[in-house]
């Protein structure tokens, strides 16, 4: 998060900017947008901030392997292509599955920690406040996303006073 507000700070953009996040991102995006009130913010299947229970069976199912190890929030961790074709790569076509593996990199043990665990985290490293973010948002949500599913994004867009949600 700092990291991210040091570089658009250091910008030193003419107008404020339109904040874009996924996933992780989009928690990563409301952060942001609570320091630096851009002009606007877009949402894509945001992972959900401190405060929303976003365990579902479908992402438990997804990170088990990840969260059986000892004290998985110290080490990186990625999914066998077998477990990414049927958590993150549900509803891409099979044919497309190696490549986009490929492209993948290891996520961080401690991130998926903060998030998922936000209730036993002291450092409130998933804490947003909504409070502070006063400009328009659009958040998305997929059907069949089976890390943030939909019931999970409305609980996100719920929190933000001007959002837009598209199912």
């Amino acid at each position: 998060r700092k990291f991210l507000l040091d570089y658009i700070r250091g910008l030193k953009l003419k107008q404020p900017p339109i904040i874009i996040g996924h996933s992780m991102g989009g928690l990563l995006a409301q952060q942001i947008a609570a320091e630096l009130q851009p002009a606007a913010l877009v949402l894509l299947t945001p992972a959900p901030q401190a405060g929303i229970n976003g365990l579902r069976v479908s992402n438990l199912v997804a990170f088990a392997k990840a969260f059986a190890r000892p004290a998985f929030w110290r080490r990186p961790h990625i999914p066998s292509p077998a477990r990414a074709a049927s958590s993150a790569f549900n509803g891409v076509p099979p044919e497309r599955h190696r490549a986009i593996y490929g492209g993948l990199v290891q996520e961080s043990g401690a991130a998926a920690a903060e998030i998922g665990f936000w209730f036993v985290d002291p450092s409130r490293a998933a804490r947003v406040d909504v409070r502070k973010i006063s400009c328009p948002a659009y958040v998305v949500s997929a059907g069949r996303d089976r890390l943030t599913p939909a019931s999970v994004v409305r609980k996100v867009a719920a929190k933000l006073d001007d959002a837009t949600l598209r199912h």
